[in-house]
């Protein structure tokens, strides 16, 4: 009976083990040899808080969903025997970075933060790509 009532209380553990989450960088240019430095592609969540956020939030939908393409790029590296460059996961984040970013040329990468020690490590660099015409 005491184990039943035990369920009834939740727990908090899911906020304990805080480990290693994917970032993506990029950076780009005009032309493939005035590349800027590497930039953190920054989430368009908005911090203001508003009650309808709640119930209909699109942006937090998408950032997570773009936060989990990472995850799953990451996994099928791992998972494949093919060049990663051929993978669809691969395409999705170059088609990420290329509607975000104005200039022709762009490169990526793909790093893990780890939350314990404040400390990067980049998992995967793309070669270099010029963007097609919008």
């Amino acid at each position: 009976m005491q184990n039943w009532f035990r369920t009834l209380i939740p727990s908090w553990r899911l906020f304990e083990n805080t480990g290693e989450i994917a970032l993506l960088y990029f950076r780009s240019g005009e032309n493939e040899n005035s590349l800027s430095l590497w930039q953190e592609r920054k989430s368009k969540l908005k911090k203001k808080n508003v009650f309808i956020r709640l119930f209909f939030n699109p942006t937090a939908t998408i950032e997570h969903a773009n936060q989990n393409l990472l995850y799953h790029f990451l996994y099928e590296i791992e998972k494949s025997q093919k060049d990663f460059e051929q993978l669809k996961t691969y395409q999705l984040i170059q088609n990420l970075i290329e509607e975000e970013n104005p200039k022709p040329w762009y490169q990526f990468q793909i790093r893990s933060f780890n939350q314990k020690n404040n400390q990067q490590e980049i998992l995967v660099t793309s070669a270099l790509h010029q963007a097609s015409s919008k």
